[in-house]
């Protein structure tokens, strides 16, 4: 790998978007996208034989997981989304409630850990709390990321998702909501449905939506285009699979968020990615999947309960709320970014604070490992020479200084170094 050349596709994108067929053909073992896609099986069901069919699909997949998995504990990262969420009712309408152990990390007062916390409290399982101002950040542990496969990531994500299977050890049952949401389908999907959705478009819709990243500058070099990086055909060449899903799939989710939540060494089961789950979701019809419509409903229809509770993503609404219910706590979450209250005063009404992981403006300001381990590699990549079209030194002082919230950039660039050094350590 060329360092120099990989500079700017990872500072778009936080991780390499490139297409590594070797790589691809593990992702979802057991399928064959080119002949398995579409399950002719749903194709004259209506929309409730159809919800019907989701259902008992989810709930025989986790079945056959637990076949071979049901003694011991069972660890389920829960945050306030719909994955770990759907898991956690399929593991408890199994009968494994007092086998399960819910944990939940971030920052208190935020979304996931707070909504995470509150499920784990109503359906009484045992929960663990992890708050992530409590663990020190240190290169060293960064590196100990990288080599462990997260390097040419968002490393940080890595990083913390490691935390869990770090505290309970190899002989447990790690689940992961992986490839849920992603599979389930788009909020803006019907602009490239598959019928008359154009390879070129989804590349220049796929570079826009950078995920967590699209709040923060673009430090690529001026000269970079994003789509070239990008394959010049369609992945695969069955019309059945939207361009949007290739993309997603075998580019951000290989090269990223598998490397990330996903650690080899453990027992991490993933049942949104089992052949006929994925074969089922990818054959639903545009309709079914924008807005993830279908799979709000299995979800909804199969465990009412869990799913009558605020969800991270409807702000505080759940899967029952109506559309003006949500609009408003929309309103009010957008409020409470912009008028200075304590988050406690929000808080009380459901509104949290919509940080991942933690607040990284804050903690580069004002926690001496992060101010650490972030100059140190700051000063370190500025050494290379690698970068000529801007100083990364200088957004370091504009953030300090507060002339701009740039904590994502910065952790980016440390993840950049980190990963640079990984390679050296690895010749």
């Amino acid at each position: 790998m060329n360092p120099f050349e990989s500079i700017s596709p990872f500072l778009f994108y936080a991780y390499l978007p490139y297409y590594q067929p070797e790589r691809a053909s593990k992702l979802l073992p057991g399928l064959d996208l080119e002949q398995d896609i579409p399950d002719n099986t749903i194709a004259n069901m209506n929309e409730s034989d159809v919800t019907e069919y989701g259902i008992q699909l989810l709930k025989s997949t986790i079945s056959s997981i637990l076949d071979k998995n049901k003694t011991g504990y069972h660890i389920v990262p829960l945050s306030g989304g719909l994955d770990s969420r759907g898991i956690l009712a399929s593991l408890i309408d199994a009968g494994l409630r007092e086998q399960i152990i819910a944990v939940t990390f971030g920052i208190p007062g935020s979304w996931n850990y707070e909504l995470g916390s509150g499920l784990a409290k109503i359906f009484n399982v045992k929960h663990k709390g992890l708050d992530l101002d409590h663990f020190e950040l240190s290169t060293e542990r960064l590196l100990d990321s990288a080599r462990e496969g997260c390097s040419w990531t968002f490393l940080i994500d890595g990083y913390y998702n490691s935390l869990i299977p770090k505290e309970y050890g190899q002989n447990i049952v790690y689940w992961s909501g992986y490839m849920g949401g992603a599979l389930a389908g788009f909020d803006r999907f019907r602009v490239l449905s598959k019928k008359n959705g154009h390879w070129e478009d989804a590349k220049k819709l796929f570079a826009q939506r950078r995920g967590h990243l699209r709040a923060t500058i673009d430090m690529s070099s001026p000269d970079f285009d994003p789509v070239q990086t990008l394959p010049v055909d369609p992945i695969s060449n069955n019309r059945n699979i939207g361009y949007m899903d290739q993309l997603w799939l075998f580019i951000h989710n290989l090269n990223y968020l598998k490397r990330v939540v996903i650690f080899d060494e453990y027992n991490y089961q993933t049942p949104y990615c089992s052949p006929e789950w994925v074969k089922f979701m990818l054959s639903l019809s545009d309709e079914y999947r924008f807005n993830k419509y279908l799979y709000k409903k299995i979800l909804k229809r199969a465990y009412p309960d869990f799913f009558s509770y605020p969800i991270s993503k409807l702000r505080g609404g759940s899967l029952n709320s109506s559309r003006p219910e949500i609009l408003l706590r929309r309103i009010l979450h957008k409020t409470s970014k912009n008028i200075a209250v304590s988050n406690p005063i929000w808080n009380r009404i459901g509104i949290y604070r919509d940080v991942n992981y933690i607040d990284f403006d804050r903690a580069i300001r004002e926690r001496d490992d992060y101010k650490k381990v972030v100059y140190e590699n700051i000063s370190d990549l500025k050494v290379r020479k690698l970068i000529d079209w801007f100083d990364p030194e200088k957004i370091w002082k504009d953030h300090i200084n507060k002339k701009a919230d740039l904590g994502i950039a910065l952790v980016l660039l440390t993840a950049l170094e980190i990963s640079l050094k990984s390679e050296e350590l690895s010749l």
